[in-house]
């Protein structure tokens, strides 16, 4: 099912280029944003099929986009598939009260992730 648009949202440029050109080689389109306001802008203007979300970054965590996330009616029905460096137990129990599809710690098993991907984008079709 290649063709469908994935955002990345995350504050590492390095991380943001080597995500986008391992999912536009696997076919994918790819819009990114840096922070959480601009996510959460960019999610309602591109409609991504899924989105890659990063935890820590400046104007706006990962919490604050996927809460924002799930009050629209846009946006709270796309897959999110947390991409992060940290694990701690805070972390990891804000992570599951928010329920995304999947979880990620950096550095990402690319191929992992993509079978990932692959799978939440398989159900979301199932699901329309």
């Amino acid at each position: 099912m290649a063709g469908e648009k994935i955002m990345i949202v995350d504050d590492d440029e390095n991380l943001l280029k080597a995500l986008t050109m391992r999912l536009r080689a696997a076919d994918y389109k790819v819009v990114v944003a840096q922070d959480g306001m601009q996510a959460v802008m960019v999610a309602h203007k591109q409609d991504p099929d899924l989105i890659l979300l990063d935890i820590r970054m400046p104007a706006g965590d990962g919490f604050s986009v996927m809460d924002k996330l799930a009050l629209s009616i846009k946006t709270q029905h796309i897959p999110v598939i947390i991409v992060t460096a940290f694990d701690d137990d805070y972390t990891m129990s804000r992570v599951q009260s928010f329920r995304p599809y999947a979880y990620f710690r950096k550095p990402v098993p690319t191929e992992d992730l993509l079978e990932t991907i692959k799978t939440a984008l398989s159900e979301r079709a199932g699901e329309r």
